[in-house]
């Protein structure tokens, strides 16, 4: 694929947003969707781009006026995880963009997106269901394209406002009422692969890439791959990463292979780990 740029929407600047950028930005155009306070990290490679102007569009302001919380955060917190696929929409849509890989503020690419072998338009992370209402696939590493934005915003208003897609949700709504978790925007993005909505690739299946076996991950903090749960090496609380030959390898333990990384997503408190030392700890 060509002139494919990443894009990241992050509100504030944080120590750790800094340090993706320049991992990530080695390999790619970075275009940066936060407020005002970000833009002086504009550089070559990396385009800031003004949130404000997205924060208010009719699809956010029926998102909030309409908005029930049946997830696990704040509302604030939810609304905005939800809204991120509306603004980048229109974000597509004002620069021209068939398609854009998206990336978690915390989830640095270790490899030019444009030589991926995509085998479709639209790709994510999506999870196996470790149990019945799991249901989740991931854009802290996608591609995405504007047709997968409308989709989804059409599957939102389904699922959430004229409910005539409820039913999809149901039983995970009453599965965590006893249990962690609930319905976020991942929901939404697993449902899309699930109901066949639009054809998405599974970014979690290796495949092979400048002569390497390469693989995406969800989080640095669990074994989870495409085919197990405990599929990958840990290292206590980590993934052992393996610096070889210009590039980081992980242990595939279950099949007996060392993947090619692509991403690290340094989820949750993980996010400590995102310092100076990691621009010399890897390869990219």
């Amino acid at each position: 694929m060509k002139n494919l740029s990443s894009v990241i929407v992050h509100e504030k600047f944080d120590k750790y947003l800094k340090i993706n950028l320049d991992i990530t930005s080695k390999n790619n155009h970075v275009y940066l969707i936060g407020n005002q306070e970000l833009s002086p990290l504009e550089t070559e490679k990396i385009t800031f781009v003004d949130i404000d102007k997205y924060k208010n569009i009719d699809s956010i302001k029926k998102l909030k006026k309409n908005f029930v919380n049946y997830g696990a955060k704040d509302d604030r917190t939810e609304i905005f995880w939800y809204s991120r696929i509306l603004m980048v929409n229109e974000f597509m849509k004002e620069y021209k963009l068939d398609s854009v890989f998206n990336i978690d503020s915390d989830n640095i690419l270790l490899g030019d997106m444009n030589k991926y072998p995509f085998k479709e338009k639209n790709a994510l992370c999506i999870s196996k269901n470790w149990h019945e209402q799991y249901l989740t696939a991931s854009i802290h590493a996608g591609l995405i394209t504007q047709e997968f934005c409308e989709e989804y915003e059409k599957l939102y208003f389904d699922l959430f406002i004229n409910k005539s897609k409820f039913n999809l949700i149901e039983e995970k709504i009453k599965f965590h009422n006893s249990n962690s978790g609930g319905i976020a925007d991942m929901t939404v993005y697993y449902l899309l692969h699930s109901e066949n909505i639009i054809k998405i690739q599974n970014l979690l299946k290796p495949v092979e890439f400048e002569g390497h076996k390469s693989v995406f991950i969800n989080n640095i903090s669990n074994q989870e791959g495409f085919d197990y749960k405990d599929q990958y090496l840990k290292n206590k609380k980590y993934l052992k990463i393996i610096k070889k030959n210009d590039r980081n390898f992980i242990n595939d333990i279950k099949n007996d292979e060392y993947l090619n990384l692509l991403n690290i997503h340094f989820q949750g408190k993980a996010k400590k780990k995102m310092n100076n030392l990691l621009k010399f700890k890897l390869s990219y």
